[in-house]
């Protein structure tokens, strides 16, 4: 930039759009990431676990709940509850006071277990459906955001080959 002069350095103006499309599209990929994690479907055959609560612990993120991990029976087994499950904060206040739960769940080979329906005390806290559904939507909304992101990414990435190409051809 010459001084007295207030159009601003090429090189400056290339570099947001390099900078935008980078941003964009890491965003892009870590969102789709999250989107493919999200089991939005249970399988076809659900094991069931009854029994009285061993042990019970809330999660918080940047201080708010975002879930909870339940120890159920004997032998014990972990089960976590977090979001997008359904309404975490209303079944955390149940699960404080209740003493027996009934869960529905899937265990893959060496993984955690993934609950899909949770009672307490004989009262439905999420169900099948609800859980199912909660999922379903936390995964559309993550792949939006990757589809959002990855667009701006792109947009950027074409105005900086817009301008290159545009300043080859003046030469």
């Amino acid at each position: 930039m010459v001084q007295g002069d207030r159009t601003p350095d090429r090189r400056v103006m290339n570099k947001r759009p390099v900078a935008l499309a980078i941003v964009s599209l890491a965003l892009s990929a870590l969102f789709l990431a999250m989107a493919l994690t999200i089991e939005r479907q249970p399988p076809e055959s659900l094991q069931f676990i009854s029994g009285v609560i061993v042990d019970r612990e809330p999660i918080y993120t940047r201080q708010q709940l975002t879930g909870f991990r339940l120890q159920v029976g004997q032998p014990s087994v972990t089960f976590t509850y977090r979001d997008p499950d359904p309404d975490v904060r209303s079944a955390w206040s149940t699960i404080q006071t209740a003493r027996a739960v009934r869960i529905r769940f899937d265990q893959p080979a060496d993984c955690q277990p993934t609950l899909w329906a949770l009672e307490a005390d004989g009262k439905p806290i999420a169900t099948l459906v609800q859980v199912e559904a909660a999922r379903s939507t936390s995964f559309w909304w993550h792949f939006l955001a990757a589809v959002l992101a990855g667009g701006v990414g792109l947009t950027a990435l074409a105005s900086l080959f817009k301008k290159t190409w545009k300043s080859h051809r003046r030469r």
